[in-house]
């Protein structure tokens, strides 16, 4: 809307200034044709990705607020006729140039090379505007005399390119003028927003390097294709303890894993985690990895660690190294999970305590679904661009203390949040699919540890209920006791431990994120007791 508003702004300046214009008529051509370009360039793209989807998982909320502003910047560029319009032109572009240098510089140290591009586009664009203003300022006729009112320092006259004399500009257009610099002020806040999401994700990059190494390999599908992904290793390579692999989710990266390597590192343990594709230093998605069977062997392989491997699945990760043990038994020692949940577990909760129907569930699920889903949708389109991610995400606890804010500023860059967004729509699609605990089964031969959280009936009242205003002999408070006992026996069941152990979390702090981030000392004394006669 504001774009059409200085078009109209530009066609009373040309009745008004015909002579004027034509001293600007090359940035006016540039602009149209630049706007042009860009507006076919995105239809065009997003034609394409409707019909064939995207090579890449990867923000795209960024690329349009950088069009967005950059048209703005380019089609605001008019003649002016005073000293002080000109004046303040001037400082706005060198504003906007020194903006668009400092977003070039975050996005550049942040290898976002589409960003990078539009970067340079603007520092063209304002490059042009401040040519063209100061051959304006050139030809404007210092007034005799100057006042502190706007309207009177105008002079009454201009001169043309021939001499002749013009009348001063129209109302209407000092109205749309001023109209112009409400929406300059507006645009340049929206830059330094931006300038606040390149810096965010730059500036990480420097602060918080890459530990590891990159690990180039082929994918598993045939394509040809090759991806690469940041893996960090650490702790003695010996002969005696199995080199143990951590896993997640689709949103969490080696970072997280931090604390956990640490500790195994100091009591002789070698242990190995990684950027799956899409996240932190890795390469993007590509748009056809609905999951990681095109990837994860060959990474695995690639690593080149000493195998049989102990794999340490963290939530939603139990589901992954499951399923590649199915498939490469040859490989493993042993499977370690970690507070490892049933996906159908919301559904089984409420169809034994609320003899809910599947339809029921479904509508209940639907409406817990979507307001999470705009919150992720929020993020990557305001949050990651803008940098803004902090007011989202609460900072969480974390041990050791040093690694806490290279921990959180993984979850302030868009292949996180990307990332997520993706492949919550596929889980979400696939809700009420069997899970590969229940299609598929583990060799017998191959052990399964677990590490569960398990608090009992008084522990639920104190931190679920009492919280919520519940008391403890309401339905509420009644459901939540409930709900958790479910859980935990749900837990304790998910597979076949075939000569596994099962191991406790008792304490008010146990919950999922306990074994990672805040309480990994409870974690790693737990696989060390686990593993305390365990050679290769």
């Amino acid at each position: 809307m504001a774009t059409v508003l200085l078009v109209i702004k530009k066609i009373f300046y040309v009745r008004h200034h015909r002579e004027t214009m034509k001293q600007s008529v090359f940035p006016v051509v540039v602009a149209s044709l630049t706007t042009l370009v860009g507006l076919t360039g995105m239809f065009v793209y997003a034609i394409y990705t409707k019909l064939r989807g995207p090579i890449w998982i990867m923000n795209q909320f960024i690329g349009l607020w950088f069009f967005s502003v950059q048209s703005i910047v380019f089609i605001q560029c008019t003649p002016t006729v005073t000293r002080l319009r000109n004046t303040i032109d001037l400082v706005y572009y060198a504003a906007t140039t020194i903006a668009s240098i400092l977003l070039l510089f975050g996005y550049s140290l942040g290898k976002r090379v589409d960003s990078v591009v539009w970067s340079v586009v603007l520092i063209a664009c304002n490059s042009i505007n401040i040519y063209c203003t100061l051959r304006d300022r050139m030809k404007i006729k210092k007034p005799s005399q100057f006042t502190n009112d706007f309207e009177e320092e105008e002079p009454l006259v201009t001169e043309g390119i021939n001499g002749e004399l013009k009348k001063k500009p129209s109302r209407i257009y000092t109205v749309l003028y001023g109209f112009n610099l409400f929406v300059r002020i507006v645009v340049f806040i929206f830059m330094l927003l931006l300038i606040s999401g390149a810096l965010t994700l730059g500036i990480g990059t420097v602060l918080y390097p890459p530990r590891g190494k990159f690990i180039n390999f082929e994918l598993g599908d045939g394509s040809g294709r090759t991806q690469c992904i940041h893996a960090y290793c650490d702790g003695p390579i010996n002969d005696t303890h199995p080199t143990i692999f951590f896993e997640g989710d689709f949103a969490h990266g080696y970072a997280d894993y931090l604390g956990l390597q640490k500790l195994l590192t100091e009591r002789g343990r070698r242990s190995c985690s990684w950027d799956k594709i899409g996240l932190g230093f890795s390469d993007l998605s590509f748009s056809d990895q609905k999951n990681e069977s095109s990837w994860y062997h060959e990474f695995i392989e690639a690593l080149r660690e000493r195998p049989p491997y102990v794999f340490v699945g963290w939530g939603g990760g139990s589901s992954i190294i499951y399923n590649y043990a199915v498939h490469h038994r040859e490989l493993i020692h042993s499977l370690v999970l970690l507070d490892a949940y049933d996906a159908n577990e919301d559904w089984i909760t409420h169809h034994t305590l609320k003899n809910w129907t599947r339809s029921q569930y479904d509508e209940w699920y639907l409406d817990q679904v979507g307001p999470r889903l705009t919150i992720v949708n929020i993020i990557n389109s305001i949050g990651v661009p803008f940098g803004i991610i902090p007011m989202f995400l609460p900072v969480t606890k974390t041990w050791p203390p040093e690694y806490q804010n290279e921990r959180q500023w993984f979850y302030y860059t868009e292949k996180t949040w990307i990332t997520q967004k993706y492949f919550m729509d596929i889980m979400y699609k696939d809700q009420g699919v069997p899970n590969v605990f229940e299609s598929e089964t583990l060799n017998r031969t191959l052990p399964v540890h677990l590490i569960i959280s398990a608090w009992n009936d008084t522990q639920v009242i104190r931190n679920r209920c009492q919280p919520q205003g519940y008391l403890p002999d309401s339905d509420e408070c009644r459901f939540l006791i409930d709900s958790n006992n479910i859980s935990i026996d749900l837990k304790k069941k998910i597979t076949n431990l075939n000569g596994g152990s099962v191991t406790l979390c008792e304490m008010d702090e146990c919950n999922l994120g306990y074994f990672v981030y805040d309480g990994p000392q409870f974690t790693v004394s737990a696989l060390e007791q686990i593993y305390a006669n365990v050679t290769i």
